[in-house]
């Protein structure tokens, strides 16, 4: 007569089914968190710009719908890479967030975005301004 299956049996599904729900949720946890970084640092750039070319530049070099364009992209994109990102092993080793005692945005990830958008504004501010001369582009853009 034929038993079906035994109780360690069960207990070890259920408790393989919990490992991976913990994994999964680590792993989403992280891509939100990479795609908030990514997010805040591109459009805090792209409104500096856009408003400092504005009132400095007579033509700015990406009209409204322009930037809307870009950022559907960059959007899309950006979503679709972390999306794709699969859990790793390594999740499982780092203590959990609380639920109220950890922000998303940590401090850690609040340098990298000072610091890359500092570095993405001084590369974009400098192609702006001085872009024609540095790259032998003349005046025949007016």
């Amino acid at each position: 007569m034929k038993q079906g299956i035994a109780r360690t049996d069960v207990a070890k599904d259920n408790f393989s089914s919990i490992v991976k729900a913990v994994m999964w949720g680590r792993n989403v946890y992280d891509s939100i968190a990479k795609f908030l970084q990514f997010q805040l640092t591109v459009n805090i750039v792209a409104v500096i710009v856009a408003f400092f070319s504005a009132c400095l530049v007579s033509d700015p070099p990406l009209k409204a719908v322009q930037i809307l364009r870009v950022n559907f992209i960059m959007d899309t994109l950006a979503s679709l890479a972390l999306a794709t990102e699969m859990p790793t092993a390594d999740l499982l080793t780092r203590k959990p967030f609380g639920r109220s005692t950890t922000p998303l945005i940590l401090l850690t990830m609040m340098k990298i975005i000072v610091g890359q958008g500092i570095y993405q504004l001084s590369v974009t501010f400098t192609f702006l301004f001085v872009g024609e001369l540095k790259l032998n582009l003349g005046s025949h853009l007016e």
